[in-house]
């Protein structure tokens, strides 16, 4: 048995190189169409989505909290912005 060694990645992207290059102009413009048409598409919409509902979600939650700043009493996550959320603590300057 003699075998030879040929390297079918190699091969096959030389035939399809060869099949790609001989086809006319507009089967390629088709093709790239196509792809653009079905991957890039929807891929540009989904991010043009995701960026609108982001937009939305925080401006959503800026106006809740700006809200939620107005009611006296209601100070925010970090509590009496006196004393920067601290509860039961003394800071003690620096003595230089």
């Amino acid at each position: 048995m003699r075998f030879e060694y040929s390297s079918f990645s190699t091969d096959r992207l030389r035939r399809v190189h060869q099949r790609v290059a001989a086809q006319p102009n507009w089967v390629v413009r088709a093709a790239l169409m196509t792809f653009l048409l079905i991957i890039l598409l929807p891929i540009v919409l989904l991010v043009l989505v995701a960026f609108t509902l982001a937009i939305l979600v925080f401006g959503v939650l800026g106006l809740v909290h700006r809200l939620t700043g107005l009611f006296p009493g209601r100070h925010g996550p970090l509590g009496d912005r006196g004393n920067q959320g601290r509860r039961n603590v003394t800071v003690l300057p620096r003595q230089s």
